[in-house]
């Protein structure tokens, strides 16, 4: 009968400490949400800020009314492309950065979305032409397989390059030099994601004969 009671006794005192602890849980819960929320607002402010200068800068550059006339199309197309070759490319680095095998398909699709949008964002946004580089370095003697997530880390530099330059900055005005950076970084993504886009596909074909 003792131990009886003495079982009884510890099941209400833990049932009691969990009652205790569960408005904390919810409290800490409540806090984690409000601190993912307003870091999602931080990370859309701090985007709509970087575009912000360029519907000014579109609208000064295109004079003549039909430019107008089309520079409320260009614009919604520089938003939505600055937003999806983001999307686009942390899905992939996440890919990589998992260690295990890649979707190959799937890697081909994101590339050529990854071309689509750069190449368009080229074409709308008014960039300088940059300086004539150097041979780019050719690819490190291994694998395919290797070689392409090695090309996809470099791809995730050169979009997040592109993505934070300055020139986004509002408060900031426009830098020739910054401005030929994005150009050159723009015409890199596009180069490497179609280089990307085949080395895929070669890969998944060989995979499935």
């Amino acid at each position: 009968m003792r131990a009886l009671t003495g079982f009884m006794l510890r099941a209400a005192a833990v049932a009691a400490f969990a009652s205790a602890l569960a408005p904390q849980a919810v409290a800490q819960d409540a806090r984690v949400i409000e601190a993912t929320r307003k870091e999602r607002e931080r990370r859309a402010g701090e985007e709509a800020q970087r575009l912000a200068s360029w519907e000014l800068r579109l609208l000064e550059q295109r004079k003549q009314p039909q430019q107008r006339r089309d520079l409320n199309l260009a614009w919604a197309q520089i938003r939505e492309d600055y937003r999806q070759l983001q999307v686009v490319n942390n899905e992939l680095a996440r890919a990589v950065s998992g260690g295990g095998a890649l979707d190959l398909r799937h890697v081909a699709k994101s590339a050529s979305e990854i071309r689509k949008r750069a190449a368009r964002l080229r074409e709308n946004m008014v960039l300088p032409e940059p300086e004539k580089q150097a041979g780019e370095p050719k690819p490190e003697a291994g694998a395919e397989a290797e070689r392409l997530k090695s090309s996809l880390t470099t791809l995730d530099k050169l979009i997040l390059d592109f993505v934070n330059n300055p020139i986004f900055e509002r408060t900031r005005t426009a830098d020739v030099q910054m401005s030929a950076k994005a150009r050159q970084d723009l015409d890199g993504i596009i180069e490497l994601s179609e280089q990307i886009r085949k080395s895929s596909e070669r890969l998944s074909k060989g995979a499935r004969k």
